[in-house]
């Protein structure tokens, strides 16, 4: 599986953000609070979702802690290759995992 493009609308500090991955190893190197582990716990969140961390402590609650900043609802889109075959995942996140939308 290749990574080809990440937007995140809303995901914590990061709004408005677009990546587009190049081939071989990708790095990010940026000074502490810039949104590097944001950003891959947004690209994990694209695959696998959001849970609702019931057994977490409030602060390590992943909705609580990627809920935007800016407020609104959190999501954006994920591209991606696996084979010769080109995907795309969207979605949003809302308060509670009913309220999530994915296509």
């Amino acid at each position: 599986m290749k990574l080809i493009e990440c937007y995140v609308e809303n995901f914590g500090l990061l709004h408005r953000y677009k990546v587009e991955f190049n081939k071989g190893i990708n790095c990010w190197n940026a000074h502490n609070g810039a949104g590097k582990t944001t950003l891959t716990s947004f690209i994990e969140a694209m695959f696998y979702g959001v849970g609702d961390g019931r057994k977490l402590i409030n602060d390590e609650k992943p909705r609580k802690k990627y809920t935007p900043w800016q407020g609104g609802r959190f999501g954006g889109s994920l591209t991606f290759e696996v084979g010769k075959k080109k995907y795309r995942i969207e979605r949003t996140f809302g308060q509670r995992p009913a309220d999530d939308e994915f296509a």
